[in-house]
């Protein structure tokens, strides 16, 4: 990765900031709008500009940042497990490591976050959900359900997407 060094305030001494989508810009002659379309996938960004633009984003060794994209969709691109259950049972369990593994591997190939919290009771339960649904995560997954689990109204009605297994 190519860095740059800024000055410090009045101190003379500078420190090494991360490429940005300006300097690729900078380095490919166009400005922010054309990078900023290549990575959001526009279809209308010609094969050559792309290409010039990748390579200008390699050669600094810039990538996009994952929460300003997710800022900008209104993604969290996360995705909540909450596991109401003894945090000392979870050591001794031989399903939930490789299945916490498993599940991570694949939410990382789609830069995916997996963000997850043990609670004791139905109330933590309960708050870890709501502070899913207000910008957290963009969905959770369920488990050890139940006929008429409380879960699926109670998520319902906080509008936050689940997947139940």
């Amino acid at each position: 990765m190519k860095e740059r060094k800024i000055r410090g305030a009045g101190e003379g001494k500078g420190r090494v900031m991360k490429p940005t989508m300006a300097d690729v810009a900078r380095e490919d002659g166009v400005t922010k709008g054309p990078v900023s379309h290549v990575y959001s996938g526009d279809s209308t960004i010609s094969t050559r500009t792309k290409a010039r633009v990748h390579a200008a984003a390699e050669k600094l060794g810039w990538v996009p940042n994952s929460n300003a994209r997710a800022l900008a969709g209104h993604r969290t691109n996360a995705i909540g497990l909450v596991l109401h259950r003894d945090p000392s049972a979870l050591v001794v369990d031989t399903f939930f490591p490789n299945f916490i593994s498993g599940m991570q591997s694949v939410l990382a190939e789609q830069q995916i976050m997996l963000i997850m919290q043990v609670v004791g009771d139905r109330v933590a339960e309960e708050q870890a959900y709501r502070s899913m649904a207000h910008g957290r995560a963009d969905g959770v997954v369920l488990l050890d359900m139940h006929l008429r689990d409380w879960r699926i109204g109670f998520l319902q009605k906080l509008k936050l997407p689940a997947v139940l297994m």
